[in-house]
C-alpha cells in the first residue's frame, strides 16, 4: 500500500506527527509511506525510520513569490502526486490547501483532519474526518487519523498462555 501523509507547517506539529506515522508503519510494515512537508522540515522527516520518502515544497517561496510561479509549482506538485498513484492520502494539516492536495492526489482512500476553527472541504475526502478536539493532546488527532487507515487494538490483547 502506498500512503501519502501531508503536514506542511510548524516544526513542533511535525514532531508530534512522527509517533503516529511510526504507529502506521508498525501496523502496515509493507506499506510505502511518503510525507509531503515544507522544505524546512524535510531533514527532520528524513530522520524518521517510518518514513520511506519525503517530498518537500518551499511554502515561503510559493507564498512570497509571483502568483504565476506558485500556480506552476502547485500544478507540478499535483502532477507528481498523481503519477505516484497513492492508495491512501492522510491530510494531517487540515487547511483548505491540504484538503485540495488530498483530493488532487487521486488516492482512492482519503482521510483528513477537520480543524475546529478552519473551513473544511468535505468533498475532498471519502472517509469520515477526524475532528480536532482542543481538550485532547495535540498529537491525538494524528493518532486518530492513523487508526482510520490501520486500526489497532484500543484494549489490551490477551497474552498467549
Amino acid at each position: 500500500m502506498k500512503i501519502l501523509a501531508i503536514r506542511l507547517a510548524r516544526f513542533g506539529d511535525l514532531v508530534l506527527l512522527l509517533p503516529a506515522l511510526s504507529l502506521l508503519k508498525a501496523r502496515l510494515p509493507n506499506s510505502h509511506l511518503t510525507l509531503l512537508t515544507d522544505t524546512r522540515w524535510g531533514p527532520l522527516a528524513d530522520m524518521c525510520p517510518a518514513i520511506d520518502q519525503v517530498i518537500t515544497v518551499d511554502r515561503i517561496k510559493m507564498r512570497d513569490g509571483p502568483a504565476w510561479r506558485a500556480i506552476i509549482g502547485m500544478l507540478r506538485l499535483v502532477r507528481d502526486l498523481r503519477r505516484r498513484k497513492f492508495d491512501a492520502t492522510l491530510d494531517c494539516h487540515g487547511f483548505r490547501e491540504t484538503n485540495l492536495l488530498t483530493w488532487w492526489s487521486g488516492a482512492p482512500q482519503r482521510w483528513g483532519l477537520k480543524r475546529f476553527d478552519q473551513s473544511f472541504f468535505g468533498f475532498c475526502f471519502n472517509r469520515p474526518p477526524v475532528v480536532e478536539n482542543k481538550s485532547l493532546h495535540a498529537s491525538e488527532p494524528f493518532i486518530r487519523i492513523v487508526q482510520g487507515i490501520a486500526p489497532f487494538p484500543t484494549t489490551a490483547e490477551p497474552s498467549p498462555s
